[in-house]
């Protein structure tokens, strides 16, 4: 037996199986049923005492307990952190969960199918509660909203993305209520309304997601006292006015700022150009007009290789807030988590009304993976300093009214996997030797180009640039040595008699004469 252990962390194995109460007889062969290599499904009865009830963390993630909610919980006097996620559990949440250990501290309900309102909380000692990816529906109000006599002061992590929650936040996210929160998602539900201005009051907030709901109205300028954001995704709601000016002074600390999907207008501001630690943004799928400020080289934390200091957020502990950020590149949907995230960089302007050239200071955000400029009304050529952009992985500038010649330097791009030109005014030749001819043709099309991967350009459709440079250089010097040819021939058979010969000369002057 082993009564005192302190960790049990079994969650998101690859393994099958199944454990019953009869495998817990001692450690050793414990061990040796979780290296069999199975997927594992624990089965007990009613009435079973864990041996291990003074365990401190208990990890069971994706292991099969459901459907039932697992009532021998109740043994584990000593319990602080409980992971039973994606456990195929279909039952209610009992009350008594939230009262068994006055010491817990995080519980992850995430990714079962749990349903109904939102459950009463009234244990103060929770720090993390991820009741993401469930069945929980109604509004906020009784969850959001404690009584006077009850705090949520210890909380610092709320998930409650994808589920089924409707109505308005509710305007009671004082910092009295919650001083501590940092992580509050409430991604794709079915949230309507305005964002309240009590939100301004959560001043240790750092990742707030709001994504996929129905809300609208404009950002409360309220929003810049939280000044600890570190992550802003309103994407894919009905918001609506400008870019405010405060942004970027504001909450400089921001590093994914995402707004997809919205109805926001204007220009972006010099201003915008103050965040200085921003690596992705996300502006697509808007009514933006103006062109791309040039003071965009000023986001240095995508011109070169910087060192992401996550502010008041505990390094060791990322992981347990389970953050994410959703990136649109190559023509998909990705989403890194935040120990991926903060590696990733991405541009993404498209959709939108902007006009004017590509500024030439986009082209020194050397850690740039990602750019999307497409749908948009640009003119003008295609920087030929992109070639220094060596980290690009995706390129997206088709539809726009871009000119001119695709720049040699682009296939400098050794990582790059996704290029998307189509639908511009591009002309001339796609240079060759690169991976430019390993696109689909698909990506061109639209323009006015000519060369591999589409139809040949004049006779020499599969020349090389390097051997048609040759054979015109050969063609130039059969050219000079021709008219030298021709001169020596014309003294010779013409000239060079003319004044060799006395005769002839009287009568050539005499008859022009």
């Amino acid at each position: 037996m082993f009564p005192m252990l302190q960790l049990l962390d079994l969650s998101d194995n690859a393994l099958e199986g199944l454990v019953t109460e009869n495998h817990f007889v001692n450690l050793k062969e414990l061990v040796f049923f979780l290296a069999s290599g199975n997927r594992l499904t624990l089965k007990v009865s009613p009435d079973w005492l864990p041996p291990f009830h003074l365990i401190d963390r208990l990890g069971l993630g994706s292991w099969h307990l459901g459907p039932q909610f697992p009532v021998w919980l109740q043994s584990l006097k000593e319990i602080s952190e409980v992971d039973i996620s994606n456990a195929g559990i279909k039952d209610e949440i009992p009350t008594w969960f939230w009262n068994f250990s006055s010491q817990i501290s995080v519980i992850d309900l995430s990714h079962n199918q749990f349903s109904g309102p939102l459950p009463q909380i009234s244990s103060s000692d929770i720090t993390h509660l991820d009741l993401s990816n469930n069945f929980f529906s109604g509004d906020l109000i009784r969850f959001l909203c404690p009584p006077q006599n009850e705090s949520r002061s210890m909380m610092k992590s709320l998930h409650l993305r994808r589920n089924g929650l409707s109505g308005q936040i509710p305007d009671c996210l004082s910092g009295s209520n919650w001083p501590n929160l940092r992580v509050l998602d409430m991604a794709e539900n079915s949230l309507s309304g305005r964002i309240p201005k009590s939100i301004g009051l959560l001043n240790s907030l750092s990742f707030f997601d709001l994504d996929g709901n129905k809300l609208f109205g404009n950002i409360p300028p309220s929003i810049q006292n939280c000044t600890s954001l570190w992550k802003l995704d309103l994407g894919e709601n009905e918001f609506e006015g400008n870019i405010a000016s405060w942004l970027g002074s504001s909450l400089s600390s921001l590093v994914v700022l995402r707004l997809r999907s919205n109805k926001f207008h204007g220009e972006l501001s010099p201003d915008f150009c103050h965040l200085t630690s921003l690596r992705i943004l996300d502006l697509a799928n808007n009514n933006f007009i103006g062109t791309i400020p040039k003071c965009i080289n000023n986001l240095t934390s995508m011109v070169e290789q910087s060192k992401i200091l996550i502010r008041e957020i505990d390094l060791e502990r990322v992981k347990l807030y389970e953050e994410s950020a959703v990136v649109t590149t190559k023509g998909q949907e990705y989403q890194y988590f935040a120990i991926i995230f903060v590696l990733i960089t991405s541009f993404d302007l498209s959709n939108n009304n902007f006009l004017g050239e590509i500024p030439m200071e986009l082209t020194t955000l050397g850690e740039l993976r990602s750019l999307n400029l497409s749908g948009n009304k640009l003119t003008g050529n295609i920087p030929k300093e992109i070639g220094n952009m060596k980290q690009l992985e995706s390129i997206d500038l088709s539809r726009n009214h871009l000119s001119g010649e695709i720049p040699y330097s682009l296939s400098n791009l050794n990582f790059l996997s996704y290029l998307n030109l189509s639908y511009n005014n591009l002309s001339g030749k796609i240079p060759t030797g690169t991976q430019l001819q390993s696109f689909n043709a698909s990506c061109y099309v639209g323009n006015n180009l000519c060369g591999p991967p589409l139809l040949g350009c004049s006779n020499d459709d599969d020349v090389p640039d390097e051997e048609e440079d040759r054979g015109d250089d050969f063609e130039a010097k059969w050219f000079y040595i021709s008219m030298a040819i021709g001169f020596i021939v014309g003294w010779c058979g013409i000239l060079g008699p003319l004044f060799a010969v006395k005769s002839w000369r009287y009568t050539f002057f005499s008859v022009y004469r």
